[in-house]
């Protein structure tokens, strides 16, 4: 799940299971599972909010540039969000919004083909 006040993903209805017959065990998991659980929810967040900063210096840099020759642009990204999330096998899949203004100049164009 994502927080977007935290900038941050985290696990929700975390939950374990301790599947054992030594009973001082069973009773440890009894008396100790809400700090169990919170201790683990410690591990299970991943705060993304240096990807947001990384991701903007990135884009205003490719924003910033002669794209091809006589083609350049400027300007800047203002707001960046987080639209979608997916959990893959191998990865995290982010997919984002970004806000800004941009400028393009124009100043040769080459139309032969």
């Amino acid at each position: 799940m994502y927080n977007a006040e935290k900038k941050s993903i985290e696990v929700q209805d975390l939950d374990y299971d301790l599947k054992t017959k030594n009973v001082l065990l069973k009773t440890a998991k009894w008396l100790f599972n809400k700090r169990i659980i919170n201790e683990m929810k410690k591990y299970t967040s991943i705060d993304l909010s240096q990807y947001y900063d990384t991701a903007s210096k990135a884009l205003n840099g490719w924003l910033n540039r002669e794209w091809t020759k006589g083609i350049s642009g400027t300007g800047a990204v203002t707001e960046l969000k987080l639209t979608s999330l997916y959990a893959l096998p191998e990865h995290l899949l982010i997919r984002s919004n970004c806000v800004g203004k941009l400028s393009v100049v124009v100043s040769e164009v080459n139309l032969k083909f």
